[in-house]
């Protein structure tokens, strides 16, 4: 199977036309999901950020607003190189 490469996919818990006004205004270059219930995942606050790998597999995530250290740790994890 080919890779595909990164994928970011951002869940909301609102209606899909209020996901697609906040993508819009936002110009968010990600694939939405609207309708999601957050508890499925047990996700109790937003933002939340997790990182999963193409098995499913949970590889870090991060609760809240992300501090400098927690993007530049996000970003590197995402950029590194694939073995």
């Amino acid at each position: 199977m080919k890779d595909k490469g990164t994928r970011i996919i951002a869940v909301f818990p609102n209606a899909e036309s209020e996901v697609q006004q906040y993508v819009k205004q936002n110009q968010l270059q990600v694939e939405a999901i609207a309708g999601v219930d957050l508890k499925t995942f047990n996700v109790r606050g937003t933002p939340t950020m997790i990182l999963v790998d193409r098995n499913g597999k949970v590889l870090n995530f991060w609760i809240g607003k992300l501090s400098e250290d927690e993007k530049k740790q996000a970003v590197n994890i995402l950029t590194a190189p694939k073995m």
